[in-house]
């Protein structure tokens, strides 16, 4: 789009038409400008509905701080905002401050978070709400997965490119598929993993209605 931007300016400007492109280039600096303040307000809405102290807790590495500030700078959807925001503040409010900690889950949170589309992340919450049955009691704490049949996310998203959503959260490791074997033949089903589920737990400020218990 830019460059179709330049090329029209140049056609009616002559080559002083270079400065489109700084301009442009402005624009979008002001969009995501726009963008992470919007996120900031959200962010600090989830703090005090949740007696979070923004002030306290622990830094993110730059390794980790500056891939999430960049990549939610570039959402201007308020769904997937509200994801961010609540993203970062499950970041912030980990009990730890020790820069030397693991932080592999929140680079993979941001990175898969700023692929998925708003319908995306609608598929997540469904699979991961109705894709486990129960958990065994301690000691083990076994998770019983039920799997989801492409006909229920039917039901749920119709209308809607759904299966398309499955293929993308396949392919970034937050479901599963897995081949069952009924009377009238071989199926294919889906459900939550492990990566998927903390995704969803850290991008929504929710825990999933058959959980009692903290994920690590």
């Amino acid at each position: 789009m830019v460059e179709e931007l330049i090329a029209f300016s140049r056609r009616l400007l002559g080559p002083g038409a270079d400065e489109v492109g700084q301009i442009v280039g402005d624009w979008a600096r002001l969009w995501r400008i726009k963008n992470l303040i919007s996120i900031k307000k959200k962010f600090e809405r989830i703090c005090q509905e949740q007696g979070i102290d923004p002030s306290e807790g622990r830094y993110l590495p730059l390794a980790v701080g500056l891939p999430l500030l960049e990549k939610a700078s570039n959402h201007d959807d308020n769904y997937l905002q509200e994801r961010w925001a609540h993203l970062i503040a499950s970041s912030l409010s980990e009990n730890s401050t020790s820069e030397n900690n693991d932080f592999s889950l929140e680079n993979t949170c941001v990175e898969i978070l700023h692929q998925l589309s708003p319908l995306d992340c609608e598929v997540l919450e469904f699979v991961v709400e109705n894709g486990v049955k129960d958990r065994v009691p301690h000691p083990m704490a076994v998770i019983n997965t039920v799997p989801i049949e492409p006909g229920q996310l039917q039901a749920e998203f119709p209308d809607t490119l759904a299966h398309i959503s499955v293929e993308k959260l396949v392919s970034l490791g937050c479901v599963r598929r897995r081949l069952i074997l009924p009377i009238d033949g071989l199926q294919e089903t889906i459900e939550p993993n492990l990566i998927g589920i903390n995704l969803y737990i850290k991008a929504s400020g929710k825990m999933p209605k058959w959980a009692t218990f903290e994920w690590p």
